[in-house]
């Protein structure tokens, strides 16, 4: 196994170029094992090892702020020479360079002045319409916040209108909504894979589709127990001339009608059977078939209605009977089909009663 500390294939290819980070490695891992080389951690990616003051697990090699060159007797001018006993740290100007290069960037994109990017948190709002194709529509940082930084946003919270989709690296909404209501959501745009940036969106989708019960448009519908109920699903731009194939009607999948309702072809009729409030939701499939002479495609569309129906008590119709009375078996009877006869009282009672 190789130790976290001196492994590159960790620390550089793996954490740094695969994953993006951007920071420094310090540790002490090594002042009671003799087997860790400093050269090696430094070139592994471990940028500050702690040395020791005595010079025990230090860098190989004479380090000299100003020195250059191999130990050779004359040198450039400015420059300091090595002694001949003197042998030049290698990692010298190496490890000096990649510190410098971390810690300013570090530092650069701090919370102190975070490289020009501005991480005031945003928040958008969209009107959009169910059925129609979304253009022109991000949840994205203004230009001028980003000072030509790069960015990578992310849906962290809630979810998007079904039929939408993000992109991550500009920010735009596409697709078209095959549902209505209103959705929040949670963007959090990561800029130069450091600063983290929050954006609200509230996304209001309008409904397609209008419910009427004939002869006025209405929220919900509303019936009674027993008397016949007729309501209309419409749409103004969901409509069959959209689909060569029509449009069919369906209650989705885990959704009912109230008992005693169907629906057909955007028609809900029947005579309600219970009354309450109940929630359901109906599909609207469209449906185009094309054809390039060999194959033909089938494509559907499903666009979802929520609908709300309230039913109230119908009024109590009287049930008439017949009840027939006789005396049997020292008994007084009644039947009210003629056929099944019950004893009410026993004569004797019904005397002793009426003394």
């Amino acid at each position: 196994a190789v130790d976290t500390v001196m492994n590159e294939a960790m620390l550089n290819r793996l954490i740094r170029d695969e994953w993006g980070w951007k920071g420094q490695y310090v540790t002490d891992f090594y002042t009671a094992v003799k087997s860790r080389h400093m050269d090696l951690l430094i070139r592994s990616g471990c940028d500050l090892p702690d040395g020791t003051a005595n010079g025990l697990y230090a860098v190989s090699g004479t380090w000299k702020a100003d020195a250059v060159g191999l130990g050779t007797a004359e040198a450039p001018e400015g420059n300091v020479v090595l002694g001949e006993e003197e042998k030049e740290s290698l990692l010298q100007w190496y490890y000096a360079r990649i510190c410098a290069e971390r810690v300013l960037y570090v530092a650069a994109n701090t919370m102190n002045n975070r490289n020009g990017v501005d991480v005031t948190p945003q928040t958008v709002e969209l009107e959009l319409k169910q059925g129609e194709q979304v253009r022109d529509a991000f949840i994205a940082l203004p230009e001028e916040a980003l000072n030509g930084c790069d960015v990578v946003y992310t849906v962290t919270s809630g979810e998007l209108p079904a039929g939408l989709s993000y992109n991550a690296a500009t920010g735009a909404l596409t697709g078209t909504p095959s549902g209505s209501g209103t959705a929040e959501v949670v963007i959090t745009a990561a800029v130069s894979g450091w600063l983290k940036a929050r954006i609200n969106a509230t996304i209001r989708v309008a409904s397609a589709f209008t419910l009427s019960d004939g002869e006025n448009d209405v929220e919900a519908f509303t019936g009674k127990v027993g008397e016949e109920f007729e309501g209309f699903i419409d749409s103004e731009t969901i409509t069959s001339e959209k689909f060569n194939k029509g449009i069919t009607y369906a209650v989705a999948d885990g959704y009912a009608l109230p008992k005693g309702l169907t629906i057909t072809d955007g028609v809900i009729e029947g005579t309600p059977e219970e009354a309450g409030t109940f929630e359901t939701v109906i599909n609207v499939i469209g449906t185009n078939e094309t054809s390039n002479g060999r194959r033909t495609t089938t494509t559907r569309t499903t666009y979802t209605v929520p609908v709300t129906f309230t039913i109230e008590e119908g009024e109590e119709t009287p049930v008439e009977s017949t009840v027939k009375i006789r005396v049997e078996e020292g008994f007084l009877q009644f039947t009210t089909d003629g056929e099944t006869w019950t004893n009410l009282i026993a004569i004797e009672e019904l005397k002793a009663l009426l003394k």
